[in-house]
């Protein structure tokens, strides 16, 4: 073994060794928050033979009556875990530290095209991994569904890059699997939604040579895939539920003020709480500027985390937090911005980390509109960076 190969495996085993070193704490752990209701009283999950009806046509073609329906592979992942461990904690955990480790070397061997100077590669993947943003999205096994749209998201970046080049037939085959994982990431998540992104952003900081050819069989490819994905999810989107719920896992218990619930549906709207935001798009862009400027804050200075966050209304550009948060944002797109031909890496890295909150910016309704596991994906470009 050369020994460029032997210090890329010391490295990957540094990596894998500072996730289960780090996690290791997740496997004495008990089931947390929507766990109690994703996990442990899901009926779809008593049975793991019901795994049959996620590999049925019929399954995507109608709607079903399944709590978290619209994320299949995550489904999948629940029931293989509980023909495994049963209700036992410790092994639901395992699975989410091992997906965070794969994830971690997903990062890792990325930053060996995007910012390839050793030691650099490493520390993206240390950073990744470690990052304490990232202990909300894997230690609660109901959050696993992000990590595992992370890994298709990050697989069919690989698989991108590994068609960049002059076109051919395994150029085209690349594509064709880089699609397909994009549809096992919708599938886990939507917030995969923001790879076709992701993808002109990294055509756009590394070109290379048939860009144009390679964009148009890439938009032939993933063009389908998003719109049987949409027509999919179209059908169950505020409607994920087999209820009623069980009292144990009633969220009025813990959302003080919720409004009443459909017998039949375990989704809450979007947005009780956050009247003003649907009323005032004011309020909305400058709300959300304010969440943006937050994230960003956290992943410099990660204090102070908490699990349930509430972020302020901000009205509009006469209020100090407002003006600041605009201010920073600004400040970051003309680094990136600056940085594009000296520091590729760099640019790159904070536009994806951006991109990735697309789907959570509120231009589709979500329950939360701020979570520290929304940053998951996008701290792999600030690891870049």
């Amino acid at each position: 073994m050369s020994r460029d190969a032997l210090r890329r495996a010391g490295e990957v085993a540094l990596v894998v060794s500072a996730v289960l070193l780090g996690y290791s704490e997740c496997l004495v752990n008990g089931f947390a928050w929507d766990d109690h209701l994703y996990v442990t009283a899901n009926p779809f999950l008593a049975d793991p033979a019901n795994a049959r009806h996620l590999l049925s046509p019929g399954y995507y073609l109608s709607a079903q009556e399944v709590l978290s329906g619209t994320r299949p592979v995550f489904l999948a992942s629940l029931l293989a875990d509980r023909a495994l461990y049963g209700l036992q904690p410790w092994g639901h955990h395992l699975t989410s530290v091992l997906l965070h480790a794969a994830n971690s070397l997903w990062v890792y061997a990325l930053a060996g095209v995007l910012v390839p100077a050793w030691p650099l590669p490493l520390f993206a993947g240390l950073i990744f991994a470690l990052h304490p943003l990232q202990v909300e999205a894997v230690a609660g096994v109901s959050f696993r569904a992000t990590l595992l749209a992370a890994f298709f998201v990050f697989a069919a970046l690989w698989t991108h890059l590994r068609a960049r080049g002059p076109w051919s037939r395994r150029a085209a085959a690349l594509v064709a699997a880089s699609a397909a994982l994009f549809g096992l990431g919708l599938l886990s998540k939507e917030t995969a939604a923001c790879l076709p992104l992701l993808l002109l952003l990294v055509e756009w900081a590394y070109p290379a040579p048939d860009r144009a050819r390679r964009l148009a069989w890439t938009a032939a490819a993933y063009a389908p895939v998003a719109a049987a994905y949409a027509a999919f999810w179209a059908r169950r989107f505020r409607y994920e539920g087999m209820g009623p719920f069980p009292a144990a896992a009633d969220p009025r218990g813990v959302l003080p003020g919720a409004p009443p619930l459909a017998k039949w549906t375990a989704f809450i709207p979007s947005g009780w709480e956050w009247a003003p935001l649907r009323d005032d798009p004011s309020a909305w862009v400058w709300t959300h500027a304010g969440i943006l400027a937050e994230y960003a804050r956290l992943v410099l200075l990660p204090y102070d985390l908490v699990a349930d966050r509430a972020p302020a209304v901000l009205g509009g550009p006469a209020e100090p937090r407002a003006l600041l948060s605009a201010a920073a944002l600004a400040a970051l797109a003309a680094a990136a911005w600056h940085l594009r031909r000296r520091r590729p890496g760099a640019s790159f890295g904070v536009a994806w980390f951006f991109a990735t909150l697309l789907p959570v910016a509120g231009l589709l309704p979500v329950y939360a509109i701020m979570a520290e596991r929304y940053l998951y994906i996008g701290l792999a470009g600030a690891a870049w960076a």
